[in-house]
């Protein structure tokens, strides 16, 4: 098997971040949507229809109607986009941090390698 090279893994690492972020955007709704229909299922539960029933009629599951109250229940649409923001930019400087940390490893392998003294027989 033919090994790969620090730089070969970082530039496969970088472009399956890519690949990720641009297929995890495909599917998603934007945030003021899915409070426009958390406070549409809040509005039917009020009302005295199950989560179930509610969580059909808005167009999602039950987990996911779960999982939003959860994370937006209490919060107004400024506080929430702010949320989003921060967690946006959270991610970012998380991966900044690990493209550096890979850009230190190798400069510290190849560091390493070159100051290997040579044996001569």
């Amino acid at each position: 098997m033919k090994e790969v090279s620090a730089y070969g893994w970082h530039y496969f690492i970088r472009c399956l971040h890519t690949v990720m972020a641009a297929l995890s955007g495909c599917y998603r709704q934007g945030l003021g949507k899915r409070f426009n229909k958390l406070r549409e299922a809040e509005i039917h539960i009020n009302q005295g229809i199950s989560i179930a029933e509610a969580s059909r009629m808005i167009g999602v599951t039950q987990q996911t109607y779960y999982r939003w109250r959860k994370e937006y229940g209490g919060l107004r649409i400024e506080q929430a986009r702010k949320l989003k923001n921060l967690e946006k930019e959270n991610a970012r400087l998380k991966k900044l941090v690990a493209d550096l940390a890979l850009d230190n490893a190798i400069l510290k392998r190849q560091r390493r390698e070159t100051s290997k003294p040579v044996q001569e027989t």
